[in-house]
């Protein structure tokens, strides 16, 4: 990030090894605003240092803990924020009373088109489904799509699986995908961007989800997508008007989903279009506009 954000005018990095530490080394700020657990608990203190205010932003559907710190550190915050409903509601379900919902932005996505004319070569006449995440199944639901694909290679041959990603159950799921000659693990890719335009359809069968904001850059791509009813994702997807979803699991419908995509071109049309158009409300503009919105609130007080 330090890298990437180099040549932009009026930002600085601090190192902090831990919630304790860069309190009295670092230069005092106006505002706070934590984007994780440890955060949250740095800027508290911080707070009581300098009295300076915070706000926090929540991007994972899980509970707070219940723990006596937690209670200190979210309660103290001026202001908290949620990625999605489902996260809004967790941070309500633990008492915080100032809440607001901003999800996270797409990517500006820098498209090669060499990359992608070779992608599809290397794939000619075949529907290609993609799918990005970090290799956990318990989280990204790996083994679901595998399951569709078994099921769909009894009755079509027309597909292939290609899986960008690294992760915990990355043996585990080339073991269990072992004699499927159609499905492709790609490992962890930086530039994944370039490939996204070159998916004919794009799985997301996550079994929890804070938001899910791969998708917007998906449905930016113009590419159909089938994902899962879970956390934050229909929020971004809205069944059968830009996307399809269905049950956590549901590997049979995942399969009959991505036929019906491949199979019915006024339906992968009417998807494209209206994500396309769903996409244009996660500018990074208009996100950056109510973060904006908070801090001039918050600094008023």
């Amino acid at each position: 990030m330090r890298e990437a954000l180099s040549d932009v005018l009026n930002i600085s990095f601090y190192k902090a090894n831990n919630i304790f530490d860069g309190h009295l080394t670092q230069l005092s700020a106006d505002m706070l605003h934590a984007h994780d657990a440890k955060a949250i608990h740095w800027a508290y203190i911080n707070k009581k240092i300098y009295k300076a205010p915070y706000i926090f932003t929540k991007r994972v559907d899980l509970p707070v803990k219940d723990k006596f710190s937690n209670k200190l550190s979210y309660y103290g915050a001026s202001a908290g924020v949620g990625v999605s409903d489902a996260v809004v509601r967790k941070i309500e379900d633990f008492g915080v009373s100032r809440i607001y919902k901003i999800p996270d932005a797409g990517s500006d996505i820098v498209e090669n088109k060499k990359e992608q004319l070779e992608f599809r070569q290397r794939f000619e006449n075949k529907f290609i489904v993609g799918h990005i995440g970090a290799l956990v199944d318990r989280d990204k639901g790996q083994k679901v799509i595998l399951k569709a694909v078994e099921l769909l290679n009894k009755q079509n041959n027309d597909f292939v699986f290609v899986f960008f990603g690294e992760g915990e159950d990355e043996k585990v799921l080339k073991k269990i995908s072992k004699g499927f000659e159609n499905v492709f693990w790609m490992g962890f890719d930086s530039n994944v961007d370039s490939y996204i335009s070159a998916f004919d359809a794009f799985v997301f069968p996550s079994r929890s989800e804070g938001m899910g904001s791969i998708l917007i850059d998906v449905m930016q791509a113009g590419v159909p997508i089938v994902a899962s009813r879970v956390g934050g994702i229909p929020d971004i997807i809205a069944d059968k008007d830009n996307g399809l979803l269905i049950e956590s699991g549901d590997y049979e419908k995942l399969a009959s989903n991505l036929l019906d995509i491949k199979n019915n071109l006024m339906l992968r049309e009417r998807l494209i279009k209206n994500g396309i158009s769903e996409s244009e409300k996660y500018s990074a503009l208009s996100i950056a506009q109510k973060y904006f919105d908070i801090y001039e609130r918050v600094l008023s007080e």
